[in-house]
């Protein structure tokens, strides 16, 4: 049985102060957004799976 202690780890968030504010395309916390987005996307699928299988194991 797996739980969410070995699901991969979110992205690590960056602090406000890491942005330098110069409009730099794309800036870090657009990054962090994407990435987190993803890191959200991969997670549903990883739950996904294994609520298929275990409905299959019933």
């Amino acid at each position: 049985m797996h739980d969410d202690n070995d699901l991969p780890p979110p992205p690590e968030k960056p602090d406000p102060q890491d942005c330098c504010g110069s409009g730099c395309i794309p800036c870090i916390l657009e990054v962090y957004e994407d990435e987190l987005e993803a890191w959200r996307e991969k997670v549903a699928a990883i739950k996904a799976r294994r609520r298929e299988r275990t409905s299959s194991e019933g």
